[in-house]
């Protein structure tokens, strides 16, 4: 049975997630900016927390787990994906952990910070160089570690690599979709789309950057079978932002991929093809049927509990759209499903990022004017929601 953290090591835990964030942020905002200095007072009041009356605090990071002095503590889910991507930017410079002494305080996280990012990050020189450095900044009661394993910690061994398991979820999601557009939904396959919804949402909640990057229009594989889990991404981030809970978020990645039927090859580039100004999205005369068809797939396996009603009726109003002018031309009602505002924005802003349709690539600013300027077509709110992406975005693209 695990053992609940100290006070102490869940401030660690906190600092250390504090910490990759204001990494994250110092790459985009110069010093003195008024973020950096919010995160930084942030840190500096974890900082006695940490030290819990000790004189020093010494934390290394192990995967997604942080040694604590002699203990190994095992982090929450939301914070795990924050303590991986800040043990991986240490090991890049040859560090793997945090001395903490007492007089510690906010005044200090930032040259600390600023220093290692002025490593491109192939090795470092190490602690030892870089302890010389800050004393010569005048940082005296925060020191760098070297790497560290945890010997006979059984519960670290075998972690996978986070890139290479958000890929893998990446790759799943796409046989998922493969196999709802080139056959009917089965009873086994619903139960895939559920395990890759929680999946997905896990991802984003605990890696969001991780996510996101997992989404930049890049042609692993075939647009029409890569879009449906872009928008699940895009869709989880709106969501999010709007407070809906774990389950809703869930639902939203379900309905997202069920889009898939309903997608083919051709809609990339066939010659009869048309752009339709009022939506931005390709349309030509074969589009209700492959809606036809969509709706066939997913009625397969007769299941019409709440959760497959619901991805029914959202895919039926993605086609119509929020104007209610696409196909099928019946099924009307007066108010589009809660999920569907959600969905609509979130595929037309990554049609717009793969340049689908719209003959060139939108960066996420532009793709997000593009849609703004749609006067009421898509919801004001979902458009906020994706516009708080933006900032990570721009993290992305500094990283990679």
């Amino acid at each position: 049975m695990s053992i609940a953290p100290t006070p102490a090591e869940a401030a660690s835990l906190a600092m250390l997630t504090r910490l990759d964030h204001l990494v994250r942020s110092s790459r985009i905002y110069p010093d003195g900016h008024a973020a950096l200095l919010h995160a930084g007072h942030a840190i500096g009041d974890q900082l006695t927390a940490v030290l819990a009356g000790q004189s020093e605090a010494t934390l290394h990071i192990i995967e997604d787990r942080v040694l604590v002095g002699n203990r190994l503590v095992k982090a929450s889910p939301g914070l795990r994906g924050a303590i991986r991507e800040l043990g991986t930017f240490w090991a890049l410079r040859g560090v793997g952990g945090l001395r903490i002494q007492a007089g510690a305080n906010e005044a200090d996280v930032q040259p600390l910070v600023r220093l290692m990012l002025d490593f491109p990050g192939d090795g470092g020189p190490g602690p030892d160089t870089m302890n010389r450095e800050l004393a010569a900044r005048g940082v005296q009661a925060l020191g760098l570690l070297a790497p560290r394993s945890a010997v006979g910690a059984q519960d670290v061994g075998g972690a996978a690599d986070p890139a290479l398991a958000a890929m893998r979820l990446f790759l799943r999601s796409v046989r998922c979709t493969t196999a709802l557009h080139t056959a009917p939904i089965t009873a086994a396959l619903r139960v895939e789309l559920a395990h890759i919804a929680h999946e997905v949402v896990e991802l984003y909640i605990s890696a969001p950057r991780r996510a996101l990057a997992l989404v930049r229009p890049k042609e692993l594989v075939p647009y029409h079978l890569a879009h449906p889990f872009h928008v699940a991404v895009y869709a989880v981030a709106a969501g999010q932002g709007l407070g809906f809970d774990h389950d809703a978020l869930e639902e939203l990645v379900r309905c997202a991929l069920a889009l898939a039927p309903g997608l083919t090859a051709s809609d990339e580039d066939d010659d009869d093809e048309v752009d339709d100004a009022s939506t931005g999205r390709p349309m030509d005369h074969r589009e209700t049927l492959h809606h036809a068809r969509a709706v066939r797939h997913l009625l397969a396996d007769g299941a019409l509990d709440p959760s497959a009603r619901r991805v029914l009726r959202t895919v039926f109003e993605h086609d119509m759209g929020l104007d209610g002018t696409g196909p099928p031309a019946t099924l009307r009602w007066t108010t589009p499903h809660t999920y569907t505002p959600i969905l609509c924005a979130a595929a037309d802003f990554a049609h717009l990022r793969a340049g689908h349709g719209v003959g060139r690539k939108y960066a996420p600013d532009r793709a997000l004017e593009k849609l703004r300027a749609d006067t009421g077509r898509y919801h004001p709110d979902v458009l906020g929601a994706l516009q708080s992406l933006l900032p990570e975005l721009e993290v992305i693209s500094a990283y990679v």
